[in-house]
């Protein structure tokens, strides 16, 4: 690499003696008998400084490739301390759930000997507290459908906020409250994986049909997922609510795009003697798989954009403004749990699909 060196030390002080002819910038004659040796000494010099411009051109090749390989080495290495982390966290909390569930289950079946045994009338056999709903459950499938379709016409102004962190790892949410008192938290999410678009869109699917399927009743067709649902826990919550997922594949240049729409309302007493609290809640979601070629490897960019909406209206005026703040700190750290879930879910699948293959 030193004989690399001198030899690019050397072209360019040739360079800055030299024109790009190879004639001298000095303009004084010459005597005669001395042209045909300087002549000769200037060609052999111009041979000698094309083969050190290629030399420097070789050189700035290899310099860029290393710097290619350097940038997907990085993008492995995150995802293998993500995957590291993730993994000594989980030994970590089986262990704790393992002493927890023995406890618990001690615990419980001694319970259970007590109240069938002695204490029958502690069984709780009260009412179910159910709301119905008809501002959430009216909205038709058609204008489901329109809802959704409307956001991804919105999806190239979402994604524009991506610009300037096309290889980068981003992670952001915004808070703030609207004219009505309800509380709006935008967020913008991304992250490079070393896998190939298509590998990853189908993985980013099957996780989303795989949330739909927990929350309610999924109606899966060809690229759209719908789920209704409506819960009802005993003497305390009564929710109820709808999502519209569809799936968008690349067009006009435009990626692989997911839009997701839901909303819901949710009422919860917070004592049995006090007037329920109604919570509104709205979610849209863009996720849009990028295609990065690095150091001639697929890797796909992963960029969310994701608005959430959330109201608390209680029929009670008097309801300490704290239980409010509460259920929004809860709030958003249900999000920030959800979106590491989320890329925790999919890099877990797509490394496990990759090991059965090698496999």
């Amino acid at each position: 690499m030193s004989s690399q060196s001198d030899e690019l030390v050397r072209a360019i002080a040739l360079i800055q003696e030299l024109h790009g002819d190879g004639s001298t910038t000095s303009s004084a004659p010459r005597p005669l008998g001395c042209a045909t040796i300087n002549e000769e000494s200037s060609e052999s010099v111009a041979h000698e400084l094309v083969y050190l411009r290629a030399k420097v051109r070789e050189l700035e090749a290899q310099r860029a490739n290393l710097e290619e390989r350097s940038v997907a080495a990085h993008v492995w290495k995150q995802v293998a301390d993500r995957q590291s982390a993730q993994r000594y966290a989980a030994e970590l909390e089986n262990v704790k759930l393992r002493v927890i569930l023995d406890t618990q289950l001690e615990v419980g079946k001694e319970l259970m000997r007590v109240l069938e045994l002695e204490a029958p009338h502690l069984v709780p056999r009260g009412p179910r507290f159910h709301i119905s709903f008809p501002g959430v459950k009216d909205v038709s499938f058609d204008e489901q459908h329109a809802l959704v379709d409307e956001l991804f016409l919105q999806s190239n102004a979402v994604f524009a906020q991506f610009a300037h962190d096309s290889a980068s790892n981003v992670r952001e949410m915004h808070l703030e409250e609207d004219d009505s008192g309800g509380i709006v938290v935008a967020i913008k999410m991304g992250w490079v994986l070393p896998f190939s678009a298509d590998h990853v869109q189908n993985a980013v699917w099957r996780i989303t049909r795989d949330q739909a399927a927990r929350r309610g009743h999924l109606t899966e067709e060809k690229d759209s997922l719908h789920v209704a649902f409506e819960a009802t826990k005993l003497r305390s919550v009564s929710a109820a609510g709808w999502q519209l997922t569809k799936k968008y594949t690349s067009q006009d240049k435009v990626p692989p795009t997911i839009v997701s729409y839901a909303s819901a309302q949710k009422s919860k007493r917070l004592k049995e003697d006090q007037d329920a609290v109604d919570i509104r809640y709205q979610d849209e979601s863009w996720v849009r798989l990028v295609d990065r070629v690095v150091c001639g490897q697929a890797m796909t960019h992963v960029q969310i954009g994701r608005r959430v909406y959330s109201a608390f209206a209680m029929s009670d005026p008097d309801t300490p403004q704290a239980v409010v703040g509460s259920a929004t700190d809860h709030f958003l750290h249900a999000i920030d749990a959800d979106l590491s879930r989320v890329q925790q879910c999919i890099e877990n699948l797509l490394f496990a699909r990759r090991l059965d293959g090698m496999s």
